[in-house]
């Protein structure tokens, strides 16, 4: 927790600077179905800033519970964003390079790089509202041996956790 915490203030650090370039602040449901460790929900945030009306940079951190190893993940994520603004639809597609914070419920904790490649769709209403769903794949491996440590019931020789999921929430816009 006390790991969840150094991360969540240092993103805070990086991210509120970063909101007089922003374009948007948003909240999310999280769900996440990953090759080895289950499938899981959770809380995210996101900041977005807009770098032209068609590319933007996305500023992420969720927390992911899945259920089949008992473990959290915490992903904090950037991504470059391609936009089509249709107003008031904004198709977009996007890749991402992430760290990945993994804990168990017994305390272990492990991290690794991965990636990211999301499709999504924001629905603006006016011009400080709007809405978005996107779909995603992520690609990330932790370290083997804690990872194996982290998930004593599991079997096998490593631990993946590549897989889809999906993201639906609210954008505030200024």
């Amino acid at each position: 927790m006390r790991k969840f915490t150094v991360l969540a203030i240092l993103l805070v650090v990086i991210a509120v600077p970063s909101t007089m370039f922003a374009s948007s602040v948003g909240a999310y449901a999280a769900y996440w179905d990953t090759d080895d460790a289950g499938s899981g929900v959770g809380p995210g945030v996101k900041l977005k800033i807009d770098i032209l009306p068609v590319i933007s940079l996305d500023l992420r951190i969720a927390r992911v519970d899945l259920d089949d190893l008992d473990i959290t993940v915490t992903p904090m994520e950037l991504a470059l964003v391609g936009n089509i603004p249709l107003d008031p639809l904004v198709p977009y597609l996007g890749l991402g390079i992430g760290y990945y914070d993994v804990d168990s419920d017994g305390g272990l904790s492990t991290d690794s790089v991965g990636g990211f490649g999301l499709a999504g769709l924001e629905i603006r209403f006016g011009d400080n509202f709007g809405i978005f769903g996107e779909a995603r794949y992520v690609a990330m491996a932790a370290d083997i041996d804690t990872a194996l440590q982290i998930a004593e019931d599991f079997e096998g020789d490593e631990i993946t956790f590549n897989g889809f999921g999906a993201n639906l929430g609210i954008l505030i816009r200024w």
